[in-house]
């Protein structure tokens, strides 16, 4: 969650600073392109919207069975005893039968939005769509401020300092050194650098 947070900050802050000093027609060509990394952005807000609503309807805290009362539902077609029991029972069936739709829907929207996140973290939410340098950029960004959250947090194990900390490097090394590669793979092979991001 820190780790979308992050990432949802740097890229907003990141794509506004890139629209706001782009030239002329890039700001607005940026702008225009801004529909998947909204919708990559939201998909895990609506999954997380939906498990509420479902979790709430599970508990009960939308409806529950003292909220439907002792209708008689059948119109008086039975007697007022049978009619009551006709009611009784389909009120329990209807219950029972929304529960399982609820619980197939939570286990979903739960699935969505795991895979929601995990697909919205690796693409940086999709802000290689605005301009193909933004995630090269905004990458090492993410795990260089997620390291600094591991150091204040305290390790997650009890390991010497020397094998903690070259663990907690690994990645954001790692990350920065493929964001660099990937840098140079855009400028030598179609001469898109962050002059051209900029249009200067």
């Amino acid at each position: 969650m820190i780790g979308c947070g992050i990432v949802v900050v740097t890229g907003v802050i990141a794509i506004g600073l890139y629209i706001a000093l782009a030239r002329a027609p890039l700001g607005r060509v940026y702008a225009r392109r801004l529909g998947s990394p909204l919708l990559a952005l939201g998909a895990p807000v609506l999954g997380v919207g939906v498990i509420w609503l479902m979790t709430a309807a599970l508990s009960g805290d939308i409806i529950s069975t003292s909220d439907v009362g002792p209708h008689d539902i059948t119109f008086g077609l039975f007697g007022s005893v049978l009619g009551t029991m006709f009611t009784g029972l389909l009120i329990i069936l209807l219950f029972v039968a929304a529960a399982l739709v609820c619980a197939a829907v939570l286990v979903a929207a739960v699935l969505f939005t795991l895979a929601a996140l995990v697909v919205g973290l690796n693409s940086t939410f999709r802000t290689g769509d605005v301009h193909e340098l933004l995630p090269a950029l905004l990458s090492p960004l993410l795990v260089w401020s997620l390291f600094g959250f591991q150091l204040f947090d305290g390790p997650d194990v009890a390991a010497p300092p020397e094998v903690l900390y070259t663990f907690m490097l690994g990645g954001p090394l790692s990350i920065t050194v493929l964001s660099l590669w990937e840098l140079r793979q855009l400028r030598t092979r179609y001469s898109i650098t962050l002059g051209s991001l900029l249009g200067r």
